[in-house]
Parts: structure tokens; sequence; C-alpha cells
């Protein structure tokens, strides 16, 4: 009995997450987008703002909120496959969610798992943004117009 095949897979494995990563950052960043314009829309102009940089590596965007002045940068981290966040003045990162390939494999996804779950449990995109950004947005919550 041959088994073999293992190499091949991560091949495969990696040709995936390189073809699929860039897309899952592509929908990220239009989520981040669509929420500081809805932000900016109940706020005023200008409140929030983003932009991409390179502070923690390509798939990274700024946030930053006028009001105070502060900032943060969102970001994918390939080496532990993490949607993460990264405060201005804080040293270390805040983890959000996992990445993975789909199992039916036609792309990428993010999931958690839940202190009372033994399952990982696919998110959505809106989903991992929210978890992402609401601490940072909505804390102190913006004076209504």
């Amino acid at each position: 009995m041959r088994v073999m095949g293992w190499v091949k897979d991560r091949f495969s494995e990696h040709r995936a997450y390189a073809a699929e990563v860039p897309k899952l950052w592509d929908k990220v960043r239009d989520n981040i987008g669509e929420a500081v314009s809805e932000f900016n829309e109940q706020t005023g102009p200008k409140a929030l703002g983003f932009a991409d940089c390179m502070a923690n590596g390509k798939y990274c965007t700024r946030i930053h909120k006028a009001i105070n002045n502060s900032s943060i940068e969102v970001y994918l981290d390939e080496s532990d496959r993490s949607l993460n966040v990264s405060r201005e003045g804080r040293r270390s990162s805040g983890k959000i969610c996992g990445y993975r390939i789909a199992e039916d494999h036609k792309g990428a996804e993010f999931f958690v798992q839940e202190p009372h779950e033994t399952a990982l449990r696919a998110i959505t995109v809106d989903e991992a943004c929210q978890k992402a950004l609401a601490e940072f947005i909505f804390t102190p919550f913006p004076a209504l117009p």
C-alpha cells in the first residue's frame, strides 16, 4: 500500500491561499469602506477616514477617527492566518478571527471558535469587520448631529 500525496496537497493548499487571500482582503477593504461611509453619513463628513498602509504587511488598512485623532490598523497576518487589529499606543495586536480555505474550496472564509463550541464556525466578512471595528468607532459613542 502506497501512501503519498501529502506533498502535492501542501502545494495545492499553498496555491489556494495565494489565489484566495487577496480576494478575501478586497472584501474586507470594501466592507471597511462601507462602514466608514455609513458612519460618516450618521455623524458628519470626515469623522472617520481610512487608507491602505504597510504598518502590518501588504494586507493592512488604517482607520482614523478625527474626533480624538486616534487610529487602528486592521490587517491579515499571513503567518497566523488571522484577521487582527493593532491599536495605536498598544504593544500587542488583537486577534479577531482566523481565516481558511472554505470546505468547498471555492474561496477563503473567516471563522471563529466560540468558548462554548467545539467546532469552528464560519463567519461573514461583515461579521469579521464588525468584530474588528465596532469597539473603536463606537467608543465613545459619537454625538448625534
